[in-house]
């Protein structure tokens, strides 16, 4: 749901970058990208984002993006690389709580591995709190709802087709993107 930017509005997603334009370019602008985004997330919903989820690709197009790396050589830390840039140190140059970075693959039928998490870089604001300190009246991008007493675990029993124990777990739960102003999508940084 989250890398569907159909599910955007025009104002929270980004033009598809291309060209000079991506991270992977040595004249894309990561730190204007995620500025336009933050913005966006704060006239909508007035509060900054504090998550930004990428891909493994789209990460190492961003840490390796020469104004990135200008950052961190000239803060003090001399002879600082790329390769020495972390998702808590973009998390501090971006103003969010954290950056997680998608690292799932999988294979298609041609035998080939395909990012999960695409070509993509979302910022949102998601509540940290839980339980009564949050109001239900917060904006958040998006819940995984759960229904009450789940996960549900049934009486083992044994398979004699399989010829062993099997434990069925029930499991009912579903994501749904609930505040959609609290997110923007980055499309194609890579």
């Amino acid at each position: 749901l989250a890398f569907t930017p159909g599910n955007y509005g025009a104002s929270n997603k980004s033009a598809v970058l291309s060209g000079g334009t991506k991270w992977s370019s040595s004249t894309g602008t990561p730190l204007t990208d995620v500025d336009a985004g933050r913005e966006a997330i704060r006239a909508g919903c007035g509060l900054y984002p504090n998550v930004m989820l990428m891909s493994a690709p789209v990460f190492n197009a961003c840490k390796n993006n020469p104004s990135i790396v200008s950052r961190f050589q000239y803060n003090g830390a001399a002879g600082t690389d790329a390769s020495q840039i972390t998702p808590k140190m973009l998390a501090g140059l971006f103003n969010v709580d954290k950056v997680v970075v998608g690292a799932g693959v999988y294979w298609n039928d041609a035998n080939a591995a395909t990012d999960i998490w695409g070509n993509y870089a979302v910022l949102a604001f998601v509540p940290q709190n839980s339980g009564a300190l949050r109001s239900r009246y917060d904006p958040s991008f998006g819940y995984t709802y759960v229904m009450q007493g789940h996960p549900f675990a049934e009486p083992p029993f044994w398979d004699n087709d399989k010829a062993a124990w099997k434990y069925p777990v029930e499991m009912e739960r579903v994501a749904v993107l609930s505040g959609i102003a609290a997110g923007y999508i980055i499309q194609t940084p890579n």
